[in-house]
Protein backbone atom coordinates (compact mmCIF):
# COMPACT_ATOMS: atom_id res chain seq x y z
CA UNK A 1 0.00 0.00 0.00
CA UNK A 2 1.36 3.48 -0.85
CA UNK A 3 2.81 5.39 2.09
CA UNK A 4 0.40 8.33 1.72
CA UNK A 5 -2.58 5.97 1.76
CA UNK A 6 -1.29 4.32 4.94
CA UNK A 7 -0.96 7.74 6.55
CA UNK A 8 -4.52 8.59 5.55
CA UNK A 9 -5.91 5.29 6.80
CA UNK A 10 -4.19 5.63 10.18
CA UNK A 11 -5.03 9.30 10.67
CA UNK A 12 -8.01 11.64 10.61
CA UNK A 13 -9.90 12.44 7.43
CA UNK A 14 -11.23 15.98 7.16
CA UNK A 15 -14.16 17.05 5.00
CA UNK A 16 -15.06 20.38 3.36
CA UNK A 17 -11.45 21.12 2.44
CA UNK A 18 -11.06 23.20 -0.69
CA UNK A 19 -7.88 23.57 -2.70
CA UNK A 20 -6.92 26.84 -4.36
CA UNK A 21 -5.88 25.08 -7.60
CA UNK A 22 -2.22 25.88 -6.89
CA UNK A 23 0.21 24.17 -4.54
CA UNK A 24 1.70 27.12 -2.63
CA UNK A 25 -1.58 28.91 -1.91
CA UNK A 26 -3.26 25.66 -0.83
CA UNK A 27 -0.32 24.79 1.42
CA UNK A 28 -0.42 28.27 2.97
CA UNK A 29 -4.08 27.71 3.93
CA UNK A 30 -3.15 24.40 5.53
CA UNK A 31 -0.27 25.95 7.46
CA UNK A 32 -2.20 28.93 8.80
CA UNK A 33 -5.88 28.00 8.70
CA UNK A 34 -6.61 31.21 6.80
CA UNK A 35 -7.73 32.17 3.33
CA UNK A 36 -4.72 32.46 1.03
CA UNK A 37 -5.57 36.04 0.02
CA UNK A 38 -5.41 37.08 3.68
CA UNK A 39 -1.71 36.38 3.79
CA UNK A 40 -0.61 37.31 0.29
CA UNK A 41 -0.60 33.89 -1.38
CA UNK A 42 -3.05 34.41 -4.23
CA UNK A 43 -0.44 32.72 -6.43
CA UNK A 44 2.86 30.86 -6.23
CA UNK A 45 5.96 32.76 -5.20
CA UNK A 46 7.41 33.02 -8.70
CA UNK A 47 4.40 34.91 -10.08
CA UNK A 48 3.75 37.29 -7.19
CA UNK A 49 2.94 40.87 -8.19
CA UNK A 50 3.71 42.69 -4.95
CA UNK A 51 0.15 43.92 -4.53
CA UNK A 52 -1.85 43.16 -1.36
CA UNK A 53 -3.07 39.58 -1.39
CA UNK A 54 -0.47 38.62 -3.96
CA UNK A 55 2.97 39.37 -2.50
CA UNK A 56 3.68 35.91 -0.92
CA UNK A 57 4.81 37.52 2.33
CA UNK A 58 2.81 35.76 5.05
CA UNK A 59 2.42 38.36 7.84
CA UNK A 60 3.78 37.43 11.23
CA UNK A 61 0.34 38.04 12.76
CA UNK A 62 -0.97 35.18 10.59
CA UNK A 63 0.43 32.49 12.84
CA UNK A 64 1.47 29.10 11.49
CA UNK A 65 -0.05 26.06 13.17
CA UNK A 66 3.44 25.30 14.48
CA UNK A 67 3.55 28.61 16.35
CA UNK A 68 0.31 27.88 18.15
CA UNK A 69 1.17 24.25 18.91
CA UNK A 70 4.75 24.87 20.04
CA UNK A 71 3.56 27.42 22.60
CA UNK A 72 1.44 24.62 24.02
CA UNK A 73 4.28 22.15 24.36
CA UNK A 74 4.28 20.35 21.02
CA UNK A 75 7.34 19.39 19.00
CA UNK A 76 7.01 20.71 15.46
CA UNK A 77 8.66 19.22 12.41
CA UNK A 78 8.38 20.14 8.71
CA UNK A 79 9.52 17.59 6.13
CA UNK A 80 9.51 17.97 2.36
CA UNK A 81 8.51 20.84 0.12
CA UNK A 82 8.38 24.46 1.29
CA UNK A 83 7.62 26.89 -1.56
CA UNK A 84 5.88 29.23 0.89
CA UNK A 85 8.34 32.07 1.15
CA UNK A 86 8.89 35.04 -1.20
CA UNK A 87 10.99 34.14 -4.22
CA UNK A 88 13.64 36.71 -3.27
CA UNK A 89 14.26 34.71 -0.07
CA UNK A 90 14.94 31.34 -1.72
CA UNK A 91 18.73 31.58 -1.76
CA UNK A 92 21.22 31.24 1.08
CA UNK A 93 22.22 34.90 1.03
CA UNK A 94 18.67 36.13 1.61
CA UNK A 95 16.68 36.75 4.76
CA UNK A 96 15.56 33.65 6.65
CA UNK A 97 12.75 35.33 8.59
CA UNK A 98 10.12 33.37 6.65
CA UNK A 99 11.90 30.02 6.56
CA UNK A 100 10.35 27.18 8.61
CA UNK A 101 12.64 27.53 11.64
CA UNK A 102 11.78 31.21 11.90
CA UNK A 103 8.07 30.30 11.86
CA UNK A 104 8.31 28.05 14.93
CA UNK A 105 9.20 24.69 13.42
CA UNK A 106 11.75 22.90 15.60
CA UNK A 107 13.20 21.03 12.62
CA UNK A 108 13.04 21.37 8.86
CA UNK A 109 14.32 18.88 6.30
CA UNK A 110 13.31 19.56 2.73
CA UNK A 111 13.67 21.98 -0.16
CA UNK A 112 12.67 25.62 -0.33
CA UNK A 113 11.52 26.18 -3.92
CA UNK A 114 8.75 24.61 -5.94
CA UNK A 115 10.77 21.62 -7.08
CA UNK A 116 14.22 20.11 -6.90
CA UNK A 117 16.31 17.51 -8.67
CA UNK A 118 15.44 14.14 -7.16
CA UNK A 119 18.93 12.69 -7.72
CA UNK A 120 20.92 15.69 -6.44
CA UNK A 121 18.32 17.54 -4.35
CA UNK A 122 18.89 20.89 -2.71
CA UNK A 123 17.92 19.95 0.82
CA UNK A 124 18.04 21.85 4.07
CA UNK A 125 18.61 20.40 7.52
CA UNK A 126 17.41 23.42 9.44
CA UNK A 127 18.44 26.49 7.47
CA UNK A 128 21.41 25.70 5.20
CA UNK A 129 20.91 23.94 1.89
CA UNK A 130 23.21 21.17 0.74
CA UNK A 131 23.46 18.50 -1.92
CA UNK A 132 24.04 14.88 -0.88
CA UNK A 133 27.39 13.45 -1.90
CA UNK A 134 25.77 10.41 -3.52
CA UNK A 135 22.83 10.68 -5.94
CA UNK A 136 19.55 9.23 -4.76
CA UNK A 137 19.09 7.15 -7.95
CA UNK A 138 15.53 7.63 -8.97
CA UNK A 139 14.01 9.28 -5.95
CA UNK A 140 14.64 10.34 -2.38
CA UNK A 141 14.99 7.17 -0.32
CA UNK A 142 16.13 7.18 3.32
CA UNK A 143 18.32 8.52 4.72
CA UNK A 144 18.51 11.23 2.05
CA UNK A 145 14.78 11.42 1.47
CA UNK A 146 12.56 13.65 3.61
CA UNK A 147 10.49 10.74 4.92
CA UNK A 148 13.56 8.85 6.07
CA UNK A 149 14.99 11.88 7.86
CA UNK A 150 11.70 12.45 9.63
CA UNK A 151 11.73 8.94 11.01
CA UNK A 152 15.33 9.34 12.20
CA UNK A 153 14.88 12.71 13.90
CA UNK A 154 11.65 12.05 15.78
CA UNK A 155 13.48 10.17 18.57
CA UNK A 156 15.96 13.05 18.89
CA UNK A 157 13.16 15.57 19.25
CA UNK A 158 11.51 13.57 22.00
CA UNK A 159 14.53 12.13 23.77
CA UNK A 160 14.21 14.44 26.76
CA UNK A 161 10.45 15.19 26.95
CA UNK A 162 9.37 11.58 26.46
CA UNK A 163 5.85 11.24 25.13
CA UNK A 164 5.56 14.90 24.24
CA UNK A 165 3.00 15.66 21.51
CA UNK A 166 4.44 15.92 18.02
CA UNK A 167 3.11 17.50 14.84
CA UNK A 168 4.92 16.28 11.73
CA UNK A 169 4.03 18.23 8.59
CA UNK A 170 4.92 16.02 5.61
CA UNK A 171 4.69 17.82 2.26
CA UNK A 172 5.88 15.67 -0.65
CA UNK A 173 7.24 17.35 -3.74
CA UNK A 174 5.34 17.33 -7.00
CA UNK A 175 6.51 15.46 -10.08
CA UNK A 176 10.21 14.70 -9.70
CA UNK A 177 12.92 16.38 -11.76
CA UNK A 178 14.16 14.72 -13.88
CA UNK A 179 11.14 12.37 -14.10
CA UNK A 180 12.15 8.78 -13.33
CA UNK A 181 10.84 6.13 -15.72
CA UNK A 182 11.46 2.39 -15.55
CA UNK A 183 13.42 1.10 -18.54
CA UNK A 184 10.73 -1.41 -19.49
CA UNK A 185 8.25 1.46 -19.67
CA UNK A 186 10.59 3.46 -21.92
CA UNK A 187 11.13 0.44 -24.17
CA UNK A 188 7.39 -0.08 -24.49
CA UNK A 189 7.01 3.28 -26.29
CA UNK A 190 10.29 3.27 -28.20
CA UNK A 191 9.81 5.19 -31.45
CA UNK A 192 6.07 5.70 -30.96
CA UNK A 193 6.22 9.49 -30.89
CA UNK A 194 9.25 10.24 -33.04
CA UNK A 195 7.16 12.12 -35.64
CA UNK A 196 6.19 14.83 -33.15
CA UNK A 197 2.89 15.95 -31.68
CA UNK A 198 1.54 17.54 -34.88
CA UNK A 199 1.76 14.25 -36.77
CA UNK A 200 0.44 12.35 -33.76
CA UNK A 201 -2.60 14.61 -33.59
CA UNK A 202 -3.39 14.09 -37.26
CA UNK A 203 -3.44 10.30 -37.18
CA UNK A 204 -4.85 9.89 -33.67
CA UNK A 205 -7.70 12.43 -34.00
CA UNK A 206 -8.85 12.39 -37.63
CA UNK A 207 -11.32 15.07 -38.57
Amino acid sequence: MPTLQRLADDGLMYSQWHTTALCGPTRSCFLTGRNHHQHGFATIAETATGFPGNNTHIPMENAFCAEVLRERGWNTFWVGKNHNIPVNQFDMGASKRNWPLARSFDRFYGFIGGETNQWYPDLGRGQPLHRPAVPARGGLPPPQGPGGQGDRLHPRLQAVPAGQALVHVLLPGRQPRPPPRPKDYIDKYEGRFDDGYEAYREWSCPG
